[in-house]
């Protein structure tokens, strides 16, 4: 199975169980790396939220590096994590060994991040 080229933006709505939107923009680096944006927002037990991010991914469109945040009526939040490409991961600067071994970054609230791992079985 083959891809076409990524387009500069893609969005998604969600229906349920939260009602939300996400939307990302592409945006080639180099050669097979692209750097990704993306901003999900939704309602959820009747509470707003919002994620972003933006992920680097590598030519095997493994995660090399996110920076994620988010703000909802409990606070607002923001980490970076960086990966070498075999597995191994920091999580603001700090070791992060629990981690070891994953490739992606999968936000639950985004509909993109799942799409990288089925990327990779083209």
């Amino acid at each position: 199975m083959s891809f076409a080229a990524l387009p500069e933006p893609a969005a998604w709505h969600d229906c349920e169980p939260r009602s939300g939107f996400e939307v990302v923009y592409f945006r080639r680096i180099e050669e097979g790396c692209c750097h990704v944006e993306g901003r999900a927002t939704a309602v959820e037990d009747e509470k707003a939220w919002v994620v972003d991010y933006e992920i680097e991914i590598d030519d095997a469109w493994a995660t090399r590096r996110a920076r994620v945040s988010g703000r909802s009526a409990w606070g607002s939040w923001s980490t970076l994590l960086g990966a070498d490409g075999t597995g191994t991961w920091r999580i603001d600067g700090e070791a992060a060994p629990h981690l070891d071994g994953c490739r992606d970054v999968d936000l639950e609230s985004s509909a993109f991040t799942n799409a990288l791992s089925v990327r990779r079985c083209s």
